[in-house]
């Protein structure tokens, strides 16, 4: 190669590569214009509510499945030779969708290793299995139209698959109307009581059975978790079955160090969180523990100015650690944070109590603030059992603990947060107001109506995430 070549092409990379610096730099100023547009179009709005089977779908989700759909539909019929050739594409495509299936088992290390969200990694795998299946369908029906189908029913194989087509259909799969289930009651002398006396023994054991449960883990090595984070944890010698379950739980002890011990708020549900609130019926209790993780991803929460969490009863189990951390790193003046307002919802006074620990922990830690002279945590408890929760519940005299015995209005609280009217040190400027992020922790009809009000500021600056653990 010539001297004068070597020149040309280098001269032109040079000039392509100053090019393409300064069309980046351009494109950049326009990622937020352009980054709130989609929120508000795609993201946030939903194309179908939430329903009891399905939903609900953003118009992205919409559009994701249908391109994941069509993309599989093209490699299908794309100059096909015969009927035969479709039908062998279907069965290799239902194998090869079939492989993230089997990647993602469990489904927490999928989640892992592609940087989603537990509830992102289900959904991947629910429309990957849904794929599969359509597909295998295609590749049995059109083999048998064909003829190539042998279903002799003296081979084992066949009957096995007779057997279980009948299982599923005895168990209601196909059926509109769901599972069966089974309604076991137990009679004794207590239940022949009066009316008046079974609603307060039927609201009694309803309180009972939300009666959260603190469990302790205690580590044979250090562990390093981020704020969010969760672990999975088997207890073998619980029940008789345990040993064959291991069932997620998220961290609410938090430390910029590696822990010794885990701090776990379970709300006892059925199944292995019913079998541990029984067993710490008679007083605390210690049981071998093996786990894994940690598991997840963390909300970079440092870089907001305004962070404002909504919870619902044990929904605070997973704000309490994102707020321990950006105490913490306001502390340190790591994070930008200049107003926390946690705002909590609960059901019963019980749940409230157990809480109450922690609440007190986080004001008492924000106010060990030695350096900014000032604190930034609001707390706003909405308890919905009646007015004597102030006389149930101590939060000390941080005058920053409002207790309410009202439903909150959820609209005025984000547009207080979003006009910035709280944060006393903001400049009268525009520019100089940081972002705000809303986390929910809550039921899904509170969620659906969050989104919906977040949309209506997402020019201001705001953003809305989803914690990993949403409460029922």
């Amino acid at each position: 190669m010539e001297a004068t070549s070597v020149y040309g092409i280098a001269a032109g990379g040079i000039f392509i590569v100053l090019v393409s610096v300064r069309l980046i730099s351009l494109l950049l100023r326009y990622t937020s214009v352009v980054s709130v547009w989609i929120a508000i179009h795609l993201i946030y709005p939903y194309l179908l509510g939430r329903h009891r089977l399905v939903g609900p779908w953003t118009r992205v989700s919409v559009i994701g499945h249908l391109i994941y759909v069509a993309a599989n539909v093209f490699v299908l019929c794309f100059q096909p030779s015969t009927i035969a050739n479709i039908g062998h594409r279907a069965g290799r495509l239902s194998l090869i969708n079939m492989a993230v299936l089997f990647a993602g088992s469990p489904l927490v290390y999928l989640a892992d290793i592609i940087g989603v969200s537990l509830r992102a990694s289900r959904r991947i795998h629910r429309a990957t299995a849904w794929m599969s299946g359509m597909l295998l369908a295609c590749h049995v029906t059109i083999m048998v139209i064909m003829g190539w189908g042998d279903f002799n029913i003296q081979k084992i194989d066949n009957i096995f698959a007779i057997i279980v087509l009948h299982l599923l259909y005895r168990n209601g799969i196909f059926s509109s109307r769901g599972r069966p289930r089974a309604l076991v009651a137990r009679l004794s002398n207590e239940d022949k009581k009066e009316k008046g006396d079974e609603k307060k023994a039927n609201q009694a054991k309803k309180q009972k059975a939300t009666r959260p449960v603190s469990v302790l883990v205690n580590l044979s090595r250090p562990m390093k978790l981020d704020a969010g984070q969760y672990i999975y944890l088997s207890l073998p010698s619980l029940t008789f079955w345990s040993w064959l379950q291991s069932h997620p739980f998220t961290v609410i002890s938090w430390s910029n160090q590696e822990q010794d011990t885990l701090e776990l708020f379970i709300q006892p549900r059925r199944g292995f969180s019913a079998d541990l609130l029984r067993a710490a019926e008679g007083g605390p209790v210690s049981f071998p523990a093996y786990i894994t993780g940690p598991h997840g991803i963390s909300e970079p929460v440092d870089q907001y100015e305004s962070v404002l969490a909504i919870a619902t009863d044990f929904g605070v189990a997973a704000v309490i650690p994102y707020f321990r951390k950006l105490i913490n790193n306001r502390n340190k003046s790591v994070a930008r944070a200049r107003r926390l307002h946690f705002v909590w919802q609960v059901q019963t006074r019980d749940i409230a109590i157990a809480g109450q620990s922690l609440l007190n922990s986080l004001l008492e830690h924000d106010e060990d603030d030695t350096l900014h002279k000032h604190s930034i945590l609001t707390i706003s408890l909405f308890v919905k059992s009646g007015s004597s929760a102030e006389n149930m519940l101590f939060l000390g005299d941080h005058k920053r603990a409002f207790i309410h015995c009202e439903e909150p209005n959820y609209r005025e609280i984000i547009e207080a947060e979003a006009s910035g009217q709280h944060i006393t040190s903001l400049s009268n400027s525009e520019e100089a107001r940081g972002e705000s992020l809303v986390m929910v922790s809550a039921t899904d009809k509170l969620r659906d109506e969050i989104c919906f009000i977040v949309r209506d500021h997402l020019a201001d600056r705001m953003r809305l995430t989803e914690l990993e653990y949403q409460p029922l």
